[in-house]
């Protein structure tokens, strides 16, 4: 099992909606989630190794930009979005860690469902792509 990063997608091809500042989500109880823009843009990824399961490397577009979460999602937003908190190294702040990819969905499922209310239409949470998340660690 590992952390759980969440990646919103820009769905409608509106722009970024006030990209310049962090998107945040009240989960309720003084949770809170944040989320950073990520402008489009290309990169190179992969190796130059053929004997690497990276190979080859290639360039990669990103388009359009896309929000993504700030920090892993804590133990207290994950409880606070499903009731349940599974990890093993217990504290609010700690990232949850003991998820499986149903979860995740699940927990995207809810998260999306409450967010409904005070996200821009057309913003919806799943994960982010390989490259997506390649990308964003670059920035």
């Amino acid at each position: 099992m590992r952390s759980l990063f969440i990646g919103l997608a820009l769905l409608a091809l509106t722009g970024p909606l006030g990209a310049t500042e962090p998107l945040h989500l009240d989960l309720g109880n003084g949770v809170r989630l944040e989320l950073t823009w990520i402008p489009p843009g290309e990169f190179m990824m992969g190796t130059d190794n053929r004997d690497s399961d990276e190979w080859p490397r290639h360039r990669v577009h990103i388009t359009p930009g896309f929000w993504m979460g700030r920090y892993e999602v804590t133990q207290a937003q994950w409880q606070q979005v499903t009731g349940k908190n599974p990890a093993d190294f217990r504290g609010p702040t700690h990232p949850e860690e003991r998820v499986s990819w149903e979860d995740s969905h699940d927990f995207l499922k809810k998260l999306n469902h409450l967010a409904s209310a005070q996200w821009p239409a057309g913003l919806q949470a799943r994960l982010p792509t390989e490259a997506e998340w390649d990308y964003a660690c670059r920035a």
